[in-house]
């Protein structure tokens, strides 16, 4: 599971105070993502949640490198990059990708 995701997680709705800058950094970016599903489920707090949440992360992560940088536009339109989303599990060294990948 993603550290940065789950301390976000198991954070929520707890103060900033004392967590590095650079961590905050991170935190800041993955938010977003974190606040949606809590919103949609407000009772979840379990291990489901942090696989969404980290699974969201990844999606949105993805979503704005297909949006934002100029430089990759004309790549993604000629068809010679593709951004996609996947998650590596630590325990067994397998990636799934499951955000952005052709069919």
């Amino acid at each position: 599971m993603c550290g940065a995701v789950t301390a976000v997680v198991d954070g929520y709705g707890r103060s900033d105070t004392g967590k590095s800058p650079n961590f905050q950094v991170i935190a800041d970016c993955i938010q977003p993502s974190v606040d949606a599903l809590v919103a949609a489920n407000p009772e979840r707090t379990d291990d489901a949640l942090l696989t969404r949440a980290v699974r969201a992360n990844i999606a949105a992560s993805a979503g704005c490198l297909r949006q934002e940088p100029a430089i990759l536009d004309q790549r993604l339109l000629d068809k010679e990059l593709i951004i996609a989303g996947a998650e590596y599990c630590l325990e067994t060294g397998i990636v799934e990708f499951f955000d952005g990948m052709p069919v």
